[in-house]
């Protein structure tokens, strides 16, 4: 229910003004509702209230890093890491920061520290195998793209992903296999399908 969402913690704001993690938590709410200007606003308050606050550094240089403000985002970003150096979360930010800037080296340092901090990120195996498949491996892109299956299979991504390495690879078969087993698993998947008629032809 996110249109409710915003008002208890607003009222819990209104009792206890000095309250961070509810600043933070309206942010996100803003972000995902569509409200930027709003979002930062929010996440803008909670560093205010905690400089060093990872999730609120981290929130706000990931709406920046979406919004194309890429100097802002780094900067919020590596903040965020130098807060925590261990959470896999600002290794994943900072790695998509940089593959969005086309620095596909600094993206892999970032995504890989990631997945040394999470081995089951699957969203980082995911963007690491469009890292590796950016670069021409091939082979570690469907690696990468296999785990992220074994780890998060209703993700349908990294199935995606490995069909069209295999097409790339010339491996028909395996690309149609891989399709075939993201329908049994959503067969209302119309990416999927439309990839596998593809194939087909």
């Amino acid at each position: 229910m996110p249109a409710a969402a915003p008002e208890p913690l607003v009222r819990a704001l209104q009792i206890r003004p000095i309250y961070p993690e509810a600043e933070i938590n309206l942010g996100i709410i803003a972000a995902q509702g569509g409200q930027p200007q709003a979002a930062e606003r929010y996440f803008e308050a909670a560093i205010r209230q905690k400089p060093n606050d990872g999730g609120a550094l981290m929130s706000l240089g990931t709406l920046y890093r979406l919004q194309g403000r890429f100097a802002e985002a780094q900067a919020r970003l590596e903040q965020a890491l130098r807060s925590d150096p261990n959470d896999p979360k600002a290794n994943y930010e900072l790695g998509m920061l940089f593959a969005q800037k086309g620095d596909t080296e600094r993206a892999h340092q970032f995504l890989q520290a990631a997945l040394r901090l999470r081995p089951d990120f699957s969203e980082a195996l995911n963007d690491i195998g469009i890292i590796y498949w950016r670069t021409q491996d091939l082979e570690d892109a469907a690696q990468a793209f296999q785990k992220c299956i074994r780890v998060s299979p209703d993700f349908d991504q990294p199935y995606l992903n490995l069909a069209k390495v295999y097409a790339a690879a010339g491996k028909r078969d395996l690309a149609r296999q891989v399709l075939q087993q993201l329908l049994a698993r959503s067969p209302d998947n119309s990416l999927a399908r439309n990839a596998l008629e593809q194939l087909m032809r």
